[in-house]
């Protein structure tokens, strides 16, 4: 989710780029930072639920 996140806000931000001339948007910009940090977010789940199947399993 994280890795989709970041490719549409890239695509987005370079199509306006391109497209408008007006530089690189704040929506875009916005989307790759939520996919970042979704991604991480998920790295952290992750490492939660390994701990816990090490712990009880």
């Amino acid at each position: 989710m994280g890795s989709l996140l970041i490719l549409a806000g890239l695509i987005y931000g370079f199509y306006k780029a391109f497209t408008v001339h007006l530089g690189f948007p704040v929506f875009g910009t916005l989307v790759i930072l939520l996919g970042i940090q979704s991604f991480f977010f998920g790295l952290l789940c992750d490492q939660i639920s390994a701990l816990r199947r090490e712990r009880w399993g």
